[in-house]
């Protein structure tokens, strides 16, 4: 009897105790993290209170770490929902965009997507729907755009007032896997893939909605050739913050060796500068990087790296287009287990770069490098949290010198149950308690 006794406490302590989803109690899921010009954090984050009942949320929190209201945004009954784009809105505002799925096995057509701005009071100014498939936006001081998927190779681009009202819109043709970005002028800043042939395309719209770039005899845009492979590189895009775009890339060839990574800037006008590679070497790259502004027109791209077992490195890129720190990349975080980090980044504000990962051993570090890549949190970095599940390390800076961190724990590697966002400061110190702040309704 003892013995069967024990046994039930265990099942119940495994059960009830762990971070797992079983069905029993929510979990939440954060999506984005973002700080609006007076310190204050807005998170976004989904809630499963079953396989077939989500909801999602946005919360605002002071910069002490108090929560000032949580606001549930519209799904339907028993409905999948997440959260699939934020962008900071003016005096406090946010554009929130989520996606509603019909229960699961259910046909396609039930998918919507919508767009909504949040006023700083945790008020919808307005809300519109669209039967499209995906979506994302960028935030300037008089409205947002939206871009969302049309077709399987064309996107739809539209701008929304910040009372609503629509006011152009233009079709994208033959991409794929686009990325978004505002530009510092009131441009909007993109790049895809063409469909069928190895190069990207980075295009800019101005504030009219009309297209600016476009090689000789070329509308569409810019191109930019890369490598053809096996596995296409994932690219990413900034703003330069005068006008025009650098973008960011890993490829492969053969079996991983040589591997590039790239930095590249186009000017305002379209110009390309992209002379040399920032890491080139006879061993493996994954193919996520992440590149931010360094402030000065340039930037500093993050690579996952393999030259001498589990590593993330990073460059600087002049506005020329040439490498600034040591040949291949000066080394963000070393020794890593074997398993690919999860990792983010954040521009330091000050010429440099805040790198967050989470390692092999379900550990999250952020480090800081300075502007001559230095680094500056020891050999190791800051512990964040342990015990992390394999989601997406959430990362933003306040303006303010200071940086949000949110992350999914759990008991099991890729089970969520709870998600918390942190702020660090310039100096690594944890400014919301040990654990940071657990998210919920």
């Amino acid at each position: 009897m003892l013995r069967r006794i024990i046994l039930i406490v265990i099942v119940f302590a495994l059960t009830f105790g762990t971070g797992c989803f079983s069905g029993i109690g929510p979990e939440e899921i954060v999506a984005f993290v973002l700080s609006d010009d007076s310190g204050n954090t807005l998170v976004g984050y989904r809630v499963q209170n079953s396989q077939e009942d989500h909801e999602v949320h946005l919360q605002k929190v002071d910069p002490n770490g108090a929560v000032v209201w949580d606001k549930s945004l519209p799904v339907v009954n028993e409905r999948r929902a997440s959260i699939i784009g934020m962008a900071g809105g003016e005096n406090g505002s946010v554009y929130v965009a989520w996606e509603v799925l019909g229960p699961e096995g259910q046909r396609r057509s039930a998918r919507v997507a919508r767009l909504a701005h949040v006023d700083a009071n945790g008020q919808i100014d307005f809300q519109e729907e669209f039967a499209e498939r995906g979506m994302q936006i960028v935030a300037s001081e008089t409205g947002c755009v939206m871009v969302n998927q049309a077709g399987d190779k064309t996107y739809h681009a539209l701008y929304f007032s910040k009372d609503g009202n629509n006011l152009w819109s233009q079709v994208i043709p033959e991409g794929i896997a686009l990325k978004l970005v505002a530009g510092a002028k009131g441009e909007t800043l993109m790049m895809w893939q063409h469909p069928d042939f190895p190069y990207f395309v980075v295009q800019k719209l101005d504030a009219n909605g009309d297209t600016v770039w476009g090689d000789e005899g070329m509308s569409e845009g810019i191109r930019i050739k890369y490598l053809e492979s096996a596995t296409r590189p994932e690219h990413q895009i900034i703003s330069d913050g005068s006008g025009g775009a650098i973008v960011s890339w890993a490829e492969m060839i053969g079996s991983g060796m040589p591997s590039y990574v790239w930095g590249c800037r186009i000017g305002a006008d379209g110009q390309t500068i992209c002379e040399e590679p920032v890491r080139d070497l006879q061993s493996a790259v994954n193919i996520y990087t992440q590149v931010v502004t360094d402030g000065s027109g340039g930037a500093i791209v993050v690579w996952e790296d393999l030259r001498e077992g589990m590593a993330l490195y990073a460059q600087q890129v002049n506005t020329e287009g040439e490498a600034q720190w040591q040949k291949n990349g000066v080394p963000v975080c070393t020794d890593l287990p074997v398993v690919s980090p999860r990792f983010e980044a954040a521009d330091s504000g000050a010429g440099g770069v805040l790198v967050a990962w989470i390692d092999g051993d379900r550990n999250l570090y952020a480090h800081m490098l300075d502007a001559t890549g230095q680094r500056q949190w020891g050999d190791q970095g800051v512990l964040i949290a342990e015990g992390v599940c394999n989601q997406p390390v959430k990362l933003c800076g306040d303006n303010q010198g200071r940086f949000i961190i949110g992350w999914s724990t759990g008991w099991d590697t890729y089970q969520p149950n709870d998600s918390f966002v942190q702020k660090i400061d310039a100096e690594g110190n944890l400014m919301w308690g040990e654990d940071g702040i657990r998210l919920k309704p």
